[in-house]
């Protein structure tokens, strides 16, 4: 063949390498391109990952852990009071109901004397009437005396009507706390029990997931190193895309150049070895890379795992432990609620069972005031009917006993007021604490803080498990975009086989090739390009000073 021949099929050789060349330099720009950016994007989605298992972590930090078993054994100690002090309530109240039955025998006894006392006033008004001595000053004696003891039979029913509703407001308390005994024997201790494993729960999550916080700040690290060392792998994209055009100017430039062909083909030698180098680093950086993408994989796959070691979410749709100790939490302040509703009905009856004796009291004095009342009528009625002399007698004997009976009504006055003394004290002394009220506040706290930590653990995982998938899509795909490495390295190693076969016949001969070497080192902008083309220099250096 002659030189014009080998020429133009070297030509058009370089023409076929040149757009084998420059269709791989469209999917290295490609490819590497989007590669990078989803790299970029999975970095900055895993900071916020990393931040939101952060803020998983600190949902319940030390302080709220501190607060809340604290709260959760003040709860505790309180509930540990309560059955013991139901049955002080319960003894307490069967003492009001005691001393109200014992107050109502007293007004069955006033009512009584005054019934007698009045029957005793209507046979003054018939005995005097039947006396012809008797003037209208006994009628209108027995007139007063019997609208005294009507008063007086007014005022004590009052009292019983008074003592009824009472009575009833006492049964109400005694049925309250008689179901509120059966309540507490069927769930103590097995409450205070639970709250203590809560307790428990609760410090074991803390340690958990600061075991998790510090290891999750283990896998950032190793997160960031993958990450660095993607990014880093991937500038082999760029690399590889500036030396394609290096090569592909070199080629451009030859076919324009008036090089002899065994000039050429030391050209297309030095071309050879440049995209063989080419091949080489861009074979090994991705072989790096793809371990690195392996390697975030693992890594981002780990941290989805430390959010289950964290919360132990077996089951998503049970909502997390938090969510299970919100509800243990919650069923403990019922039983403290149904408590408290005890402490009110008592504290109730006792304010009535007070009240009740405070108007007793102003009532059974006015019963007092109307048996001094009535006792000075029967005395001037006396008086009377002895001046009346023998027709007067019968007077005097019923009056006699009208003073009597004044007598009965003053002692069961006295009586009832002793009675209803005891009733105030018993309605005005307790040893009642407020250890419901303080349970079900220290309760209340927790499970406000449990329900708001899990409501944010909840947003957060569902945030993570998002952003988790997203993280993972974006390398896969990421992954996806690298999985070239054989069909690049396969034409830029395909070429360099076809550079090598051009450079047969090389020779080092003429100026022209000097200075066309020394023009296309203008091109390199790496340093491997440099030192490649620097050994091929020497050996046509070499070359020449032999041929001389």
């Amino acid at each position: 063949m002659t030189d014009t021949a080998t020429a133009h099929a070297a030509a058009r050789r370089g023409t076929d390498l040149a757009a084998r060349l420059e269709a791989a330099h469209q999917v290295i720009d490609d490819r590497f391109v989007t590669a990078a950016r989803d790299v970029a994007a999975a970095d900055a989605g895993i900071a916020s990952l990393i931040a939101s298992l952060e803020r998983l972590v600190s949902a319940l930090d030390i302080g709220a852990v501190s607060r809340t078993t604290a709260d959760l054994q003040s709860a505790i100690d309180a509930l540990a009071a309560l059955p013991a002090r139901n049955h002080r309530r319960q003894r307490h109240i069967a003492e009001l109901a005691a001393r109200q039955a014992v107050i109502c025998g007293h007004l069955k006894d006033l009512a009584g004397s005054l019934a007698y006392m009045r029957a005793f006033a209507m046979y003054i008004r018939v005995t005097a009437g039947g006396i012809a001595a008797a003037d209208k000053e006994f009628s209108v004696f027995a007139g007063e005396i019997m609208e005294c003891i009507g008063h007086g039979c007014r005022e004590v029913a009052a009292l019983e009507a008074g003592l009824s509703d009472l009575q009833r407001s006492l049964r109400a308390a005694e049925s309250v706390t008689e179901a509120l005994a059966e309540r507490i024997a069927e769930h103590f201790p097995a409450v205070p029990d639970m709250l203590r494993a809560s307790a428990t729960v609760v410090d074991e999550h803390y340690r958990r997931i600061s075991t998790v916080g510090c290891d999750a700040k283990k896998v950032a690290i190793e997160i960031r190193r993958s990450v660095g060392q993607i990014l880093v792998g991937l500038q082999i994209g760029d690399a590889t895309r500036q030396r394609i055009e290096h090569i592909q100017a070199a080629v451009a430039r030859l076919d324009q150049s008036t090089l002899a062909p065994s000039q050429a083909a030391h050209v297309h030698a030095l071309l050879a070895a440049q995209i063989q180098d080419t091949a080489d680093d861009f074979h090994r950086e991705l072989t790096k890379i793809a371990l690195s993408m392996e390697a975030l994989n693992k890594h981002a796959r780990a941290l989805s795992g430390l959010r289950d070691a964290a919360y132990g979410r077996d089951k998503i749709d049970d909502g997390g432990f938090l969510n299970r100790l919100a509800r243990q939490v919650a069923n403990a302040q019922s039983l403290v609620g149904e408590i408290e509703a005890a402490d009110h009905t008592a504290i109730e009856a006792r304010r009535e069972s007070a009240d009740t004796a405070k108007a007793m009291n102003s009532g059974v004095n006015a019963i007092r005031t109307i048996k001094k009342e009535t006792q000075y009528l029967a005395l001037n009625a006396s008086l009377k009917s002895k001046r009346l002399g023998d027709v007067g007698q019968p007077l005097a004997v019923i009056a006699q006993e009208l003073h009597l009976h004044c007598a009965d009504l003053d002692a069961g006055a006295a009586a009832a007021m002793a009675a209803i003394a005891g009733l105030a004290e018993s309605a005005t002394a307790t040893d009642e604490d407020d250890q419901a009220a303080k349970a079900a506040t220290m309760l209340g706290e927790v499970i406000e803080r449990i329900r708001e930590a899990g409501d944010n653990t909840e947003r957060e995982v569902a945030d993570f498990v998002r952003m988790s998938d997203e993280i993972l899509q974006q390398l896969e795909h990421s992954q996806r975009h690298l999985e070239f490495k054989t069909e690049i390295g396969a034409v830029l190693r395909e070429c360099a086989d076809t550079f090598q076969s051009l450079s047969e016949g090389a020779a080092c001969r003429g100026g022209d090739l000097e200075a066309f070497l020394a023009d296309l080192s203008a091109l390199y902008t790496m340093a491997k390009e440099r030192t490649i083309h620097e050994q091929f220099c020497g050996t046509f250096a070499s070359d020449r000073e032999r041929a001389a």
